[in-house]
């Protein structure tokens, strides 16, 4: 079977990337696409007109931020692309949810994550926007999710501020009473530390295993009409 070139590229990007352990375990790689295929990613997002407000999903609590906007990959929504917007997402989908980009991922973080059969997760691949006052304070995912993937999508280095915190809790102790909860940005800066920054750079993206532990967040963003792009990746167990 032909892999395609991209699966190839993508694949030694996690292979060549460095394990990284605090404040979790967690992989962030730049330059992670090729040039050309991240050029066309940026090309091809769809209209905001094709998104909706997160909050109106049924899939987040009702007090989510209704500034960020969802377009989920699927059959469905793809009948709304334009011919060439549908042929470069389906490269999109093929090499994300190759078998062995999933193989070079689960290699990579090895011991650190327990062993799954891929046909027992659910991947799910969606497109977001987040915009002027959204904000989110820190959490661990449900523990339905097994993996989340957060690639970056800015066109240059001008709001590499907005990325992803990472923190853990400024009482370790309180750690088993800290899970399994949304904290707003106020219970956030009260519980938390800040330990690191993944910055929104172009062609970016942060991987890691959701654990008791994978505290993260994103500070309110504030920057006018600017919309930060993103492109989800989750593994979800079924």
């Amino acid at each position: 079977m032909n892999i395609p070139q991209e699966t190839y590229n993508i694949c030694s990007s996690i292979e060549n990337s460095k394990l990284h352990d605090k404040p979790f375990y967690h992989l962030y790689i730049n330059n992670f696409f090729s040039d050309e295929f991240y050029i066309n990613l940026l090309k091809y997002l769809p209209s905001r007109d094709q998104y909706i407000q997160i909050n109106k999903t049924n899939t987040v609590s009702k007090n989510y931020s209704d500034e960020r906007y969802i377009l989920n990959i699927t059959p469905d929504t793809f009948q709304f692309f334009y011919t060439e917007q549908k042929s470069f997402f389906g490269q999109v989908v093929t090499s994300l949810m190759s078998l062995e980009f999933f193989n070079m991922i689960t290699k990579k973080f090895n011991n650190k994550i327990k062993k799954v059969n891929p046909q027992d997760l659910d991947l799910r691949i969606s497109l977001v926007k987040d915009l002027t006052k959204y904000n989110l304070g820190a959490h661990t995912d449900t523990n339905k999710k097994f993996m989340t993937f957060l690639f970056y999508l800015p066109k240059d280095e001008t709001h590499k501020h907005i990325g992803t915190s990472m923190y853990k809790p400024k009482d370790n102790a309180q750690i088993d009473f800290l899970q399994d909860k949304h904290y707003s940005a106020k219970e956030t800066k009260e519980l938390f530390e800040e330990v690191k920054l993944a910055e929104f750079l172009p062609n970016s993206v942060l991987i890691f295993p959701r654990t008791d532990s994978s505290f993260h967040g994103v500070s309110s963003i504030n920057t006018g009409s600017y919309e930060r792009n993103l492109l989800l990746l989750n593994y979800y167990y079924k």
